[in-house]
Parts: structure tokens; sequence; C-alpha cells
């Protein structure tokens, strides 16, 4: 069954108040790498930094469940 709440915290996207992230999609092969070339957004209030698209526990009319496995 299909959860219909965003699980926040317990999931691999979610960023806590005052967290960092690239949502650039850029691919890094070293955390090195990320921190000098990544872009990096700060999430005041917390968030979802998924970059596959919108997530349907957030929005309704998202384009998929992206907390749990694609089938």
């Amino acid at each position: 069954m299909l959860e219909e709440e965003c699980p926040k915290e317990r999931c691999f996207f979610w960023i806590p108040p005052g967290g960092f992230a690239d949502i650039s999609g850029d691919v890094f092969y070293t955390l090195d790498e990320s921190f000098k070339k990544g872009d990096w957004v700060k999430f005041k209030f917390g968030g979802c930094s998924c970059t596959f698209g919108s997530c349907n526990r957030i929005y309704k009319d998202g384009d998929n469940d992206y907390f749990e496995p694609i089938k």
C-alpha cells in the first residue's frame, strides 16, 4: 500500500532545516570533488532534494513515489 505522507527524516532525499544539498544532478566521483564543484543549496526550513522528479508523497500530482523502489 502506498503511503501518502512524506517520511521526511527517513528518506534519503530529505534535507533537515539548515542543511545543504547539491540538486544539480551532477555526478561526482569523490566526496572531495563534490565539495569543490558542487552547487550547494541551503534548505532553510528543510525539504526534499530529489532530482529525479516530484515525489507524489509531497505533491499529489507528482511523478512517482521516490521513497519506495520504482517498480
